[in-house]
């Protein structure tokens, strides 16, 4: 049972994420493509499921697809559910389907994505790093 809840979570997660990307406000007007980064897009993050050797790499995967792709987020909110979008198996699962709510509801501590992925490596990353 346990993991049909995680399984409906994980699906509502991507898919809550997915339709705010695909559907940004409209009060937002849309910014005209700069030339030099016409035709740029990142490759998606893999998808991170807590793996400590993986944190590094999937924090800096967010930050390159995020500053590659920074005329498509509308505000900080939007940068940190598209990289909870990415998060999903174990507790990485469990973790980032909180933080997605509270997110989702206004009630999230954190405020920045570089906040969020501090925040990030200090939950799943190596506590040893020097």
């Amino acid at each position: 049972m346990d993991d049909d809840i995680t399984n409906v979570a994980s699906a509502t997660v991507s898919a809550v994420a997915q339709a705010i990307t695909a559907n940004p406000p409209a009060s937002i007007p849309a910014q005209p493509m700069h030339h030099s980064n016409r035709g740029a897009k990142a490759t998606d993050p893999k998808v991170f499921n807590r793996n400590r050797d993986k944190t590094e790499e999937f924090v800096q995967a967010i930050q390159i697809a995020v500053a590659m792709q920074a005329d498509t987020f509308a505000d900080e909110r939007m940068k940190i559910l598209y990289a909870l979008s990415f998060m999903h198996g174990g507790t990485a699962q469990v973790w980032a389907d909180n933080e997605t709510m509270a997110v989702i509801n206004g009630a999230s501590q954190t405020q920045t994505l570089d906040d969020f992925l501090d925040n990030i490596e200090k939950t799943f990353g190596d506590p040893d790093r020097a």
